[in-house]
């Protein structure tokens, strides 16, 4: 049997958030019999909810070719008495980084998950815990993949012309191209040029499609002005223009944090959403340090909508 989440989080950090009262825990079909006497709260296949001496325990089974297979028989050196159970090992600290990284992309339990992740990188833990020369790369990648196969939620299609993508629900006052361009004084883009930097990753103009491989190689620093300027250019058109037409309060950090946090686990194409949840605070402080509500203001004096 072995421990995860918050309690083995716990164990290892003294200042780690309390644990919230359940239980995470990993374990074998033959160890199934240890909650013979539980009470049964969710009976799925390969997941399952007990109660047992009036404390909730989340419990997975180990299953033939899993993210867990790979790593369960490892060594551990610490184990707790799990109430009414008995004896669990701990998960090792990267581990338990690797289970957050995996699940930082998608929209369950976000703030939570993503608060335990900015903990574990306060730490020093980082993609190079689960790059391809860590002996954890396996179990991340595939239980990162396990989670995207069971993740409902759809990606956006970034694979199709400009007109079609922009054929959504989102009420526009600007040509959202031409807010790019308004907003690169804002952004710390014109570092690099005169011109929007998503520009610099579209193999075709004409589609919504950027090129991962060529955000890699791009510098650390265009990285981030990159992430700034989605940030700035999203959070201006569904958040502070629509404010600023119905001459309501702007809401900047409001509004930022919240396209910050969906670029980690919607807006963005899949392999984007790493490097922005891990720069998350670095990109969102800058932008915090820059006033847009004169911008949003101008653009609202003659509001023109362009789409429904």
């Amino acid at each position: 049997m072995l421990i995860i989440g918050s309690r083995a989080a716990k164990f290892w950090f003294n200042d780690f958030r309390t644990p919230n009262g359940d239980w995470d825990l990993v374990i074998t079909e033959a160890e199934l019999p240890l909650f013979k006497e539980a009470q049964i709260l969710r009976d799925d296949p390969f997941k399952k909810k007990y109660l047992v001496q009036g404390q909730v325990m989340e419990v997975e089974i180990v299953q033939p070719y899993s993210s867990w297979e790979l790593i369960y028989s490892d060594r551990y050196e610490h184990t707790i008495t799990v109430p009414g159970v008995g004896i669990a090992n701990v998960a090792y600290p990267n581990i338990l980084y690797a289970l957050k990284r995996s699940h930082i992309t998608f929209p369950v339990h976000w703030r939570k998950n993503f608060m335990d992740f900015n903990f574990f990188h306060q730490k020093g833990f980082s993609e190079k815990a689960v790059d391809y020369s860590s002996g954890l790369f396996a179990f991340f990648e595939k239980r990162y993949y396990e989670r995207v196969n069971l993740s409902n939620t759809r990606s956006i299609d970034f694979n199709k012309s400009n007109k079609d993508f922009f054929k959504d629900k989102v009420i526009r006052y600007i040509e959202h191209d031409d807010l790019h361009q308004l907003c690169l004084p804002y952004s710390g883009s014109l570092n690099f040029g005169n011109k929007p930097l998503f520009k610099e990753l579209q193999p075709d103009p004409d589609k919504a499609f950027i090129d991962y491989f060529a955000f890699l190689n791009k510098s650390q620093e265009w990285k981030i002005a990159f992430m700034r300027e989605e940030i700035i250019v999203l959070a201006m058109e569904r958040h502070l223009i629509p404010a600023a037409v119905a001459k309501t309060m702007l809401r900047q950090r409001h509004a930022t944090f919240d396209i910050a946090c969906k670029m980690v686990y919607h807006y963005l194409p899949l392999e984007f959403r790493f490097f922005m949840a891990d720069h998350f605070m670095e990109i969102i402080s800058k932008i915090n340090k820059t006033d847009l509500s004169d911008l949003a203001c101008q653009l609202a004096n003659k509001p023109r909508k362009i789409g429904t």
